[in-house]
């Protein structure tokens, strides 16, 4: 364990985070989220998250070195204090979870999937959070405090972060995970104690949906989208690509102004919070041409548990989205197809994409190998090369 002061944790997050993907990836991705209405345009990504993070951590934890730090005087905390211990307790469980899952190198593997990261990440930080406020409930005699009460702090952090101008979706990718998490955890842990936990990392939820509705696990429903018979000019290339799930679903209808924050107000199309569950799969892919940029993102709805009002109403929603976003809006089916710049017969493709399933993790790593290649990639040995001292003077 290793103790940060205050002004050097800003730097070395940003160290960590230039070790896991380059600033080329992140402005990249930053411009496919603006153009489908998740951050502004021109948000500078990287700085948004190095400084919601450097202003917001405690402590954290490094996979790859697999090294815990602690941030003197955070808060005002003392190595003595309760919530100095209450830190490091936290942490230790992500040192743990390093060891014991393949989680943390899933998550650091996922470059273009934010909605299976987020839900990777809430049984990450559901677990560590378990563990932390378990210790101080034995360290202090009480209860153990309940979901509903975690929920509410972290509703008041996010309260503070957007008071602060962090963007939405970054306050909902970086915030809720812990709350979700948190009361998941406690709903295994009272079906099957400690050893709960245990499973649900073991055969973790593969989507924000399933989180933030609960019921029995889904699969997990992947759009191969490619570039290859999409594009409109043989020479676009993809730069980034992306799937959001529900939460980026809701966050980009929120910024547009179509979904209200209360639960069970109705945006402006008669659209319920609640018929965000009739979302089932989404893939979204910006492509530079020759005579500018093109984007596609396929939205497609659930057939199976859905209730139909929910999806026309949802429906209707991305087609009021589009016209926000000044973007195409077709719709085939149990599919809808947001885009710009695309000819004809690749919209076609597009809707007629051919899914795959899977039934757990396990399946579909085993389909993009690349996610724990690119971890192991991350991991090889670093070979720094010295001049000897009388060459290098």
């Amino acid at each position: 364990m290793l103790a940060l002061p205050p002004e050097a944790v800003g730097p070395r997050l940003a160290q960590e985070l230039d070790r896991v993907a380059s600033r080329e990836e992140i402005a990249a991705q930053s411009r496919l989220a603006a153009a489908v209405g998740l951050v502004p345009a021109g948000l500078d990504l990287r700085a948004e998250m190095l400084r919601m993070q450097s202003g917001s951590v405690a402590g954290f934890f490094t996979p790859l070195d697999r090294t815990l730090f602690v941030v003197a005087g955070a808060d005002g905390m003392l190595p003595d204090d309760a919530g100095f211990q209450s830190v490091v307790v936290h942490e230790l469980a992500h040192a743990l979870q390093a060891v014991h899952s393949s989680l943390p190198d899933v998550t650091l593997g996922l470059r273009d999937h934010d909605d299976l990261a987020f839900a990777l990440a809430s049984v990450l930080e559901g677990d560590a959070t378990w563990s932390m406020l378990r210790d101080e409930s034995l360290q202090d005699g009480l209860a153990q405090r309940g979901a509903e009460e975690v929920a509410l702090g972290f509703e008041e952090l996010i309260a503070e972060s957007e008071a602060l101008g962090t963007p939405r979706w970054l306050r909902e990718s970086f915030l809720r995970p812990y709350a979700l998490g948190y009361a998941q955890a406690l709903e295994h842990v009272e079906r099957d104690g400690p050893a709960g936990l245990d499973a649900w990392l073991a055969e973790p939820p593969l989507s924000s949906r399933e989180l933030m509705h609960g019921g029995e696990p889904l699969e997990l429903v992947w759009l191969p989208v490619d570039a290859r018979g999409v594009a409109p000019d043989v020479r676009c290339r993809p730069t980034a690509a992306n799937t959001y799930g529900e939460v980026g679903l809701q966050v980009a209808l929120r910024e547009a102004g179509l979904l209200d924050d209360e639960p069970g107000a109705q945006g402006e199309d008669g659209l319920l919070r609640g018929d965000l569950v009739a979302w089932r799969a989404d893939r979204a892919m910006l492509l530079d041409c020759p005579d500018g940029s093109a984007l596609a993102w396929l939205v497609q709805l659930d057939v199976e548990q859905a209730e139909e009002a929910s999806r026309e109403r949802l429906f209707d929603a991305l087609a009021d989205l589009a016209t926000h976003l000044e973007l195409r809006f077709d719709r085939e089916g149990a599919r809808a197809l947001l885009s710009r710049g695309l000819e004809p017969g690749g919209r076609g493709r597009l809707l007629a994409l051919p899914e795959q399933r899977h039934a757990d993790l396990a399946s579909y790593l085993e389909s993009r190998p690349e996610i724990l290649e690119h971890v192991r990639w991350l991991r090889r040995p670093r070979i720094e090369l010295r001049w000897p001292p009388a060459l290098a003077r």
